[in-house]
């Protein structure tokens, strides 16, 4: 029986109109959302740095254990540091350029 009412329920919920929201909250979340992410904190390059360095220990660790390859440890660890270095250092010459 608490089947058949669950359905029931169930059918009722799905065949009204789909909430929605306004467009005023969305681009007054985007506006925010853009903010936000312009500006991080000295103490948000402390956590990001933090949780880089942690992962990339970690990550030796195992595959120290795993007796992985050294060249394919060092590999799959300098690789994305690499890569996260040259994003920053282009986020950084980009907006050096951009006119204010």
């Amino acid at each position: 029986m608490s089947e058949d009412r669950f359905e029931l329920m169930l059918r009722e919920s799905l065949s009204g109109p789909e909430p929605k929201l306004g467009p005023e909250f969305e681009r007054r979340l985007m506006r925010k959302l853009e903010r936000k992410s312009q500006q991080m904190s000295r103490a948000g390059w402390v956590v990001m740095g933090g949780y880089g360095l942690a992962s990339v220990v970690t990550c030796w660790v195992i595959m120290v254990g795993q007796q992985v390859d050294g060249w394919t440890t060092a590999g799959s660890l300098l690789c994305p540091i690499a890569m996260a270095t040259a994003m920053v250092f282009l986020r950084w010459r980009v907006s050096m350029k951009s006119p204010t």
